[in-house]
């Protein structure tokens, strides 16, 4: 809360070049205030356009440049975590400032000849595709271009729509998007990441993978790429493969990876390691000492090494957390099986069935034990 406040008092306090106000308004906030994103199509156009509305067109420019670098820093600040939105804010961070270098370069040009305004802004316009054929910048107006004639903006637009279908669950229809994208902008990690993870929901898990890798290679965060990777590996039933891309994740960012641990824990258990298993649970719920599905599954590492009592502890306390954690009942209930305590097992089978999970009830009901 404290940063969004400090953002709006930046936006409010700027006063020059305000025939920029809604556009940055209507691009950074919904209409409850939230910051959500500084995701126009191409804010430098928009910039551009809104300073040749005003008198001084080079300060104006300028301004509008700064306040697009700060509005989409304060993004990256907001929504780290998020590839979607901080990297694309990253992107138009680093576009602004290259287009802040070029103002500055020609303005100095400009002012040592005493040209005047109209002349500078028609040298930028020049200057610009002059630097749009070479990469001067590193090849930030050099992406482009293939047959079509599209750029970076049409590769921005259709990452967007990419991810907009993700989020729709139109998995298919995303990784048209992504490709797209990557063809018009084959150096894009971002559109790599979200491609691989369209093809993980549609459980094409080696094309997920493969994804990921180039992902990586071209600067994605190694940590979610190994934890992703890892995950994909898990459902294609590597879990050696799978528990050292989580290894390797965790490595790169011990401090926040419950979930990782987490994972990484289950694929023990599936390799039959319960004592390595215990310990990623344990280590999942020192991060978030409300996972539920951590207590649960420890539970379960104990079940497998006969430590019933333990089991129990953990199943109950993941009830506890999730009372509608139908799982934690069944196995629950099959601990007190081995303990003997048949009364405690059916009560828990039955609550389990109720729940969605009946196997175990209906199992002891053919058996006669209905009425414990």
């Amino acid at each position: 809360m404290k940063k969004i406040v400090i953002i709006l008092l930046f936006i409010s306090g700027v006063s020059s070049a305000e025939s920029w106000d809604s556009l940055l308004d209507g691009s950074v906030y919904e209409g409850d205030g939230k910051m959500v994103f500084c995701n126009t199509t191409n804010p430098i156009k928009e910039a551009r356009d809104a300073a040749q509305k005003t008198q001084n067109y080079t300060i104006a420019y300028k301004t509008n440049l700064e306040r697009l670098i700060g509005v989409c820093q304060a993004t990256v600040d907001l929504f780290g975590n998020d590839p979607f939105k901080s990297k694309i804010a990253n992107q138009h961070i680093t576009e602004a400032r290259a287009e802040l270098d070029l103002l500055n370069k020609q303005y100095v040009v400009a002012k040592n000849e005493n040209k005047n305004d109209d002349i500078l802004e028609k040298g930028i316009v020049a200057l610009r595709k002059d630097i749009e054929k070479s990469s001067f910048y590193g090849g930030i107006y050099n992406k482009p271009t293939n047959s079509i004639g599209y750029n970076i903006s049409e590769a921005i637009k259709h990452y967007k729509m990419g991810y907009s279908y993700f989020e729709s669950n139109r998995y298919a229809d995303a990784i048209e998007e992504f490709t797209k994208a990557i063809e018009i902008n084959p150096d894009s990690s971002e559109a790599f990441y979200e491609r691989g993870n369209s093809f993980r929901k549609l459980k094409d898990y080696k094309s997920a993978i493969k994804d990921y890798l180039h992902a990586k290679e071209l600067g994605a965060n190694e940590a979610y790429v190994y934890s992703d990777c890892g995950i994909s590996y898990a459902q294609l039933g590597d879990h050696s493969s799978a528990i050292e891309n989580y290894t390797k994740a965790i490595k790169l960012n011990p401090d926040d990876v419950d979930a990782v641990y987490y994972n990484r824990g289950f694929s023990y258990i599936m390799m039959k390691d319960y004592s390595s298993a215990i310990r990623d649970f344990t280590s999942a719920i020192g991060l978030n000492p409300n996972y539920a599905e951590a207590y649960g599954n420890r539970g379960l590492a104990y079940s497998y090494l006969k430590a019933y009592t333990s089991a129990i502890r953990d199943y109950t306390k993941a009830i506890n957390l999730n009372p509608n954690y139908a799982k934690a009942y069944s196995n629950r209930a099959l601990s007190f099986a081995f303990k003997g305590d048949l009364k405690s097992t059916m009560k828990d089978a039955k609550q389990a069935c109720s729940l969605g999970d009946c196997f175990l009830f209906k199992s002891l009901e053919e058996k006669g034990y209905t009425k414990y």
